[in-house]
Formats: structure tokens, sequence, C-alpha cells
């Protein structure tokens, strides 16, 4: 079972919970859901491109007409000012989980959606447009880039 947690006229969000099937099978449910909206041109051919984020117990699938990067985070207790030395930018040292996780959650999507490896991204600047998934379970934080 899932629901939709976003969606704009190019892009969809899909949250999965306690999910048992493989994750093949979960973004093909994503697509079947997404492509009824989809306008289609004869023309030209489909694309449809998703990205996919699990944390815990929790899927997201993100399914869109443009390049997409999605995550999502369960947010535990970590030693987050030493994380975030390590891996963040100066100005971005934190040792508020909230900050963290919101930061940390937005510099993965970016990453994703670049198709780049987090270790090459976290402490850059995010150029692109984040939007905060809503209707996420309590303790769960994240974002979409497209």
């Amino acid at each position: 079972m899932h629901s939709k947690i976003f969606s704009s006229p190019t892009t969809s969000v899909y949250l999965y919970t306690n999910t048992i099937v493989s994750t093949d099978s979960l973004v093909k449910t994503a697509i079947r859901d997404f492509l009824p909206n989809y306008e289609l041109d004869c023309k030209r051919p489909v694309e449809i491109y998703w990205n996919k984020s699990d944390t815990d117990s929790h899927t997201v699938i993100a399914v869109s007409t443009k390049r997409i990067g999605v995550d999502i985070e369960y947010k535990k207790e970590r030693p987050f000012e030493k994380i975030s030395q390590r891996y963040f930018e100066t100005s971005e040292v934190t040792d508020n989980k909230e900050v963290f996780y919101d930061t940390w959650t937005r510099k993965e999507a970016y990453t994703k959606w670049k198709r780049d490896k987090i270790a090459n991204n976290l402490r850059g600047t995010i150029d692109r447009p984040m939007i905060p998934l809503e209707g996420l379970p309590d303790n769960v934080v994240g974002y979409i880039c497209y």
C-alpha cells in the first residue's frame, strides 16, 4: 500500500511503509500510478525518471518527467556536531538534530539529482530548487530536488 505525498504537473512522490516486496515492484507500482497523469505525445518518446530513498521501515519513490533526486532520513540520535564538522561547510556545522537532518537530506537529494557521489557534494552549495516532503511519518524528514 502506498500514498502519494507530493504531486505537481511533472512529478509525484509515493510513500511506502513496512513493505516486504522488492524495490523493482515498488518502482513499477509508482510508475504505473504516475503514467495516467502523463500527457502522451505520439511524436516524442516517453521520458520518465525515478529515484528512491529508504530509511527505517519507510521508502519513497519519486517519479517525474524531469531528472529527480529524493532523500528521506529517520531522525535518530547521532553525534551531529562531529558529523557536520567532518562533512559540512563550516557555516553549516550544528549540534541540532533538526538542522542536521534538514541539511543532510537536502544535500543527498541534490547529489542524487546530479547522479554523483555524496562525498563530492556535502561541502558544496545547492543550486537547484529543493522541496520539503510533507506527509512523512513522525521523526522522518525528506526533500526532493528537480
